[in-house]
């Protein structure tokens, strides 16, 4: 389990906010799949991409994995619940079965306050920096993480693995790097409303 360091939770009150970061899948649960593509293995590359900015903005950031590894849900929402994280964002890809033409973000929020809020300022930012195709936010989402979770908390579909042009930019670094300079964007928006 990740935790803070002792001497980070004692000088929590003069740094950022803790934010929660969880690449979704991993390990023996490959996600969704398109041939070699795996979702897990986009997701942590983003995941890690958007960590960087954060630590570099001076956030502490607690990842729910940071390799290859199975992390189930239950043991997710308990990361972000014992680090007491001011907000969680869970990063996925998505897909179509026969479908190689939809493409598209789409994002959930949970029903915690805040959790629109900062759906809609990641929204903005990730929209202009990609310029992605809409997919849309679906409120009070019921997606496990969402609704086990106590502070703002939202999951990105950053796109469709099965879409033939969009799977190429997901695994484009300068396209994962846009997506998590998005995603930052939208967080930095979020903490200083």
């Amino acid at each position: 389990m990740k935790l803070l360091s002792q001497e980070s939770k004692d000088n929590q009150e003069d740094q950022k906010p803790c934010i929660i970061l969880d690449p979704g899948h991993g390990g023996k649960d490959p996600g969704t799949l398109w041939g070699e593509v795996y979702e897990k293995d986009v997701n942590l590359a983003i995941t890690k991409k958007l960590e960087q900015i954060l630590v570099g903005q001076g956030y502490q950031v607690i990842m729910t994995r940071d390799e290859d590894e199975r992390v189930v849900l239950k043991e997710r929402v308990q990361i972000a619940q014992e680090n007491q994280g001011d907000l969680f964002v869970s990063i996925h890809q998505n897909a179509l079965e026969n479908d190689t033409v939809t493409e598209g973000m789409e994002i959930y929020s949970s029903k915690t306050s805040g959790s629109e809020d900062l759906a809609e300022y990641i929204w903005d930012s990730l929209l202009s920096k990609t310029g992605a195709k809409d997919k849309g936010i679906s409120k009070n989402s019921d997606l496990f993480v969402l609704d086990h979770t106590t502070m703002p908390a939202c999951l990105i579909e950053t796109g469709f693995i099965t879409s033939s042009r969009e799977r190429e930019l997901l695994l484009d670094e300068e396209y994962q790097q846009k997506i998590a300079q998005g995603i930052a964007e939208g967080i930095t928006k979020f903490l200083e409303s």
